[in-house]
């Protein structure tokens, strides 16, 4: 079994209803102590897809970030940054590169037991890089027990100086992405708040603190209708815009500039489905919205 780089979250073994990325899951983190940087990365269910006779969910990934000293702050969004699934205990990654799942946690592993992490591109008998179970044990928070693994990394038989834990819905703490390859990690962010409809847990300060620090990274689209069918109309500020449209796995399936403060978007070749739409002014400031074609 394998595991994969955009590391973060999990689910539980028993077999509790959406237990793996409930309602309303998500995912806070901001740069460690000590970084000359400030912002926050948000990752949030938003939505499910079909893939390779699997159902999955979309999750969305907002990130904002700002230099010490520096006016500037830099704003990302990608609509599908990571598409998972689960199953038998096994959390999966969608691959884009070969068109597969990959095993992202195994949750169900006992002491001992291991899996490989996942690459982009899978490497067939590389019997490096493995994540190792060493202990597990039971947490509760807000009254939901949940499984925690004490893991570290195996480097072709020899453990490099990484350890950590991933407990069932929060993921990693520190580091919040999961190691890149044998003695690198993917990223140092550590996750501070997780929240969905059962329980609401933060590492310290709340995170709508650390949501303040920056400007609201999208603000909401206007258009209509919505639910729609053979188009959209959207409401924009005069001056032009490009306009692209994501399916739920990501990928672009439209894109197109205009003038008009309100553009009638055309989706006849459309399959029905969940489509994410992210509008662009001159300079690059971003609104969102999801849309559902029937």
């Amino acid at each position: 079994m394998r595991a994969s780089l955009f590391a973060l979250l999990l689910l539980p073994l028993l077999a509790c209803a959406q237990s793996w990325c409930p309602p309303g899951a998500e995912w806070i983190s901001k740069p460690p102590m000590g970084w000359p940087v400030e912002g926050y990365t948000r990752v949030y269910y938003a939505g499910d897809t079909v893939l390779g006779g699997m159902t999955g969910q979309r999750l969305a990934r907002q990130h904002a970030e700002q230099a010490w000293g520096s006016p500037n702050i830099s704003y990302s969004f990608e609509p599908a940054a990571m598409l998972t699934a689960f199953s038998n205990g096994v959390v999966y990654i969608w691959s884009p590169e070969v068109e597969t799942w990959d095993t992202l946690f195994w949750f169900a592993a006992q002491p001992g037991d291991r899996w490989q992490r996942a690459h982009d591109v899978p490497i067939e008998g590389n019997p490096s890089d493995w994540i190792e179970v060493i202990d597990t044990m039971t947490i509760v928070i807000d009254d939901v027990p949940m499984r925690r693994l004490h893991v570290e990394q195996v480097c072709d038989g020899i453990w490099v100086d990484w350890a950590g834990t991933i407990t069932e819905r929060l993921g990693y703490v520190t580091p919040f992405y999961f190691p890149m390859a044998c003695s690198s990690e993917s990223g140092i962010w550590t996750l501070r708040c997780y929240s969905d409809d059962q329980i609401d847990f933060a590492y310290g300060l709340p995170c709508t603190i650390f949501l303040s620090t920056t400007s609201i990274l999208e603000p909401v689209l206007a258009l209509f209708p919505n639910p729609g069918t053979t188009h959209f109309t959207l409401d924009l500020p005069p001056g032009p815009h490009t306009i692209t449209l994501f399916d739920a796995t990501g990928r672009m399936v439209q894109h197109q500039r205009t003038t008009d403060a309100r553009p009638v978007i055309a989706t006849e070749a459309l399959p029905a489905g969940v489509y994410r739409i992210i509008v662009r002014d001159e300079q690059g400031a971003a609104m969102g919205a999801t849309w559902v074609k029937e």
